[in-house]
């Protein structure tokens, strides 16, 4: 159980920490074609 629910919660950390990295790569992607 404890496996079960430690697993549930790095999947979703991970689902949920793809699509913030992502955001803050394109804001950092924005920011340098600003400046240029």
């Amino acid at each position: 159980m404890f496996r079960d629910k430690e697993s549930r919660f790095l999947e979703a950390g991970l689902l949920a920490a793809v699509p913030i990295c992502v955001a803050i790569t394109a804001l950092i992607a924005l920011l340098t074609l600003a400046r240029i």
